[in-house]
């Protein structure tokens, strides 16, 4: 049986969708789709999730039988190795001797790079995926918290000023909603917003090149040149902060609904990747149990 047709028969025999799988594999849909026309391939590591997913061999994946229980290879860093066999590598985590290829993981961090064991792998992608939820939900907090203070002054301002001019008391209602989204979009960086913001504000003009005698007149002239020059980049950076702010100000209502959705996807797809390492870390120690 070709691979894809094996995934499409386990896919449904669990009562999964392709969008189901395609979530717990932190993929798209299409992707599972190509695997199940048989266009492309899984990688190895998906295929290792997947025979997770499904309770399965990576062999039965590809439609080979199955080996009876006591006939398989438990695969871990600490397998007692075979007689007189010296360990491929150390793990540089906990420093356990690795006897296999396939457990045998290379990762770079920055410029660094490490050799681990498949426990101490999936060990960090665990952490890795626990930081990032983690730093999605404090985004998500500070982001409705600077929200909550910009509706606030935003209502202050508005009832202040339509008490001042009562022909425009709808400010009072516009303003706290463009206030609130303005500071949602900027602080969660999930839309154009805060790039729009950024682009039209920090524009500004250069001092150009003066050329000047040297005696006082022509020091004079240059200061004189340079002090004009200052106050219409100041004045210039001034104006373009308040168009930058003005037209946040106008489209943040409308990116407001995709920055909530795309900070809450985010924090999904993290946790989808959070429970997919934490169930290979827990066969992966299982399996490490069941080796002693």
């Amino acid at each position: 049986m070709q691979i894809g047709k094996k995934i499409q028969q386990l896919r449904k025999e669990n009562g999964m969708t392709q969008k189901d799988l395609a979530n717990r594999l932190n993929m798209s849909p299409q992707a599972i789709s190509r695997w199940e026309n048989d266009e492309v391939e899984p990688s190895i590591e998906n295929l290792s999730l997947m025979s997770e997913i499904f309770n399965v061999s990576v062999d039965e994946l590809f439609g080979r039988a199955a080996r009876p229980a006591d006939e398989k290879t438990v695969s871990n860093a600490m397998t007692p190795p075979p007689y007189n066999q010296p360990p491929l590598a150390l793990c540089e985590k906990c420093n356990q001797p690795i006897y296999k290829t396939e457990d045998i993981v290379r990762t770079k961090n920055g410029d660094e790079k490490e050799l681990l064991c498949r426990r101490c792998d999936a060990k960090r992608k665990l952490a890795t995926a626990q930081g990032e939820e983690a730093e999605y939900k404090k985004d998500l907090r500070r982001s409705i918290i600077w929200a909550s203070i910009a509706v606030i002054l935003g209502i202050i301002v508005g009832v202040v000023g339509a008490t001042q001019y009562p022909d425009m008391w709808y400010v009072a209602i516009i303003l706290p909603i463009c206030a609130g989204s303005f500071a949602f979009c900027i602080r969660s960086e999930r839309t154009f917003v805060s790039d729009m913001w950024h682009a039209i504000a920090s524009w500004s003009i250069g001092m150009p090149g003066i050329i000047f005698d040297l005696d006082l007149d022509g020091i004079f002239d240059l200061i004189i040149m340079k002090a004009v020059f200052a106050i219409l980049g100041a004045v210039i950076a001034i104006l373009m902060f308040l168009l930058a702010t003005i037209a946040a100000l106008a489209v943040s209502p409308i990116a407001l609904p995709f920055a909530i959705v795309f900070l809450i996807k985010d924090i999904a797809e993290a946790k989808v990747v959070q429970n997919t390492n934490s169930a290979i870390l827990r066969r992966i120690n299982a399996e490490a149990s069941a080796a002693k």
